[in-house]
């Protein structure tokens, strides 16, 4: 499989980009696989996935879910693959995603590959129980919501908002550093 890495800039139309990813397409058996390099703006993400999957130029979409716009635009995303019967293999982000990546993926037919931190035993101190993964597979679980527990005491609070801000809230670490997630 090849991942085609040309930059996806704004205005995907641009020749440069839409023909790097129809040569490696007409020039490779390998399938191809893009999307994980997409526009911040989550409008402008959907049009770049939608215009890889309507014109054909990949077999697998690797958006990230955190990096779509949430699960409802995923879903869209994963709706629209599964029309044109591309595969999805998101990029990992990190276990809460992945445990939702899980829930989405096994509600489609679609063909989906997961990708995964190491061998899939790793655990992290907040999360005493995040995702199912046994047999080399993620499974869903019967737990509520995502299936995810969280634990708050082994979390750092980062900040502390008292106060209701009207206007674009802008989270800052305590160091003064922006969050832009």
């Amino acid at each position: 499989m090849a991942e085609c890495e040309t930059p996806l800039p704004e205005g995907f139309d641009q020749p440069k980009v839409r023909f790097a990813c129809l040569n490696s397409r007409e020039k490779s058996a390998a399938s191809v696989a893009r999307g994980r390099k997409l526009p911040e703006n989550n409008e402008q993400a959907s049009v770049a996935v939608n215009t890889l999957i309507e014109r054909e130029l990949v077999n697998y979409v690797r958006t990230a879910l955190p990096n779509t716009g949430g699960i409802s635009e995923y879903m869209k995303i994963v709706a629209l693959a599964e029309t044109h019967y591309v595969g999805m293999i998101p990029h990992f982000t990190g276990p809460i995603s992945e445990a939702a990546l899980v829930h989405c993926l096994t509600a489609t037919s679609i063909t989906s590959l997961m990708e995964i931190l190491g061998d899939g035993s790793r655990t992290w101190p907040h999360l005493p129980k995040v995702y199912d993964f046994k047999d080399g597979k993620l499974w869903p679980n019967d737990r509520p919501g995502l299936g995810i527990e969280l634990d708050f005491s082994k979390l750092t609070p980062l900040g502390e908002y008292a106060t209701y801000r009207a206007g674009m809230l802008l989270n800052h670490r305590p160091d003064g550093s922006f969050v832009n997630w």
